[in-house]
């Protein structure tokens, strides 16, 4: 069987890396390398969505998700505090409230480059829900620009 994926993937034009940090990872052709791996500064296992080239994530893709990692302490409480006042602002559009719940990273979205002001991206779901919806929090940095609610 694996001969015959093997077989498939190349017909399909489908590429498939193991990088050193990332793990394994598979190219969309929009020049996003896509797969899964252990978050380690909580231990939750999340989506990667890696912005590379052709060629796959270099020492500048690693470095950013590096930098993201060690600045969780940092960058949670306000990613959260975002996604939370998207949730309350969803909520109040059906005409209830929305009793803060624990979110769970579930999606990083790792930039080209490292830079204080790069701009990334961190999904989670909330207990409140079953899976849906997701809270996409755009990130500068350690300042949340912007927070929607998504799959509604």
């Amino acid at each position: 069987m694996g001969r015959v994926l093997d077989w498939l993937r190349k017909k399909l034009g489908v590429r498939i890396i193991t990088d050193p940090v990332f793990g394994r990872l598979v190219y969309d052709r929009n020049g996003c390398w896509e797969g899964e791996g252990e978050f380690l500064p909580t231990g939750d296992r999340v989506t990667l969505f890696v912005q590379a080239g052709n060629d796959g994530p270099g020492q500048a893709q690693r470095r950013a998700f590096h930098r993201i990692a060690e600045g969780h302490p940092k960058w949670r409480p306000a990613a959260e505090a975002a996604a939370h006042a998207a949730l309350t602002e969803w909520f109040a559009t059906g005409g209830t409230s929305y009793e803060p719940a624990p979110l769970h990273l579930v999606l990083l979205d790792i930039p080209e480059a490292e830079d204080p002001q790069m701009e990334w991206e961190a999904n989670f779901y909330s207990d409140v829900f079953r899976n849906r919806p997701l809270l996409s929090v755009t990130m500068q940095g350690w300042v949340a620009r912007r927070a929607d609610v998504l799959g509604t």
